[in-house]
């Protein structure tokens, strides 16, 4: 990897966790009630919890060869 590209990456990194940094002291200023942030962080775990689930089962989808053969080795 070249310089620029190491600049360029650590500069998106850097983008990114400001983002996130942002969004989140967004979250804890905003002007709702403690119960309703917590709900709201609540619903945001539960639907990423979710979709990463049905992330999980897409891919495993698309690898049927692994499983066959943990499977093979688990039998062994």
């Amino acid at each position: 990897m070249s310089q620029e590209e190491k600049k360029g990456s650590s500069a998106l990194a850097y983008m990114a966790g400001g983002f996130a940094l942002g969004a989140i002291c967004g979250l804890l200023l905003a002007p709702k009630k403690g119960t309703e942030l917590m709900a709201d962080i609540g619903d945001w775990g539960r639907d990423t919890k979710k979709k990463s689930q049905d992330l999980l089962a897409r891919a495993k989808e698309y690898m049927p060869h692994r499983e066959k053969r943990e499977a093979v080795e688990t039998e062994s």
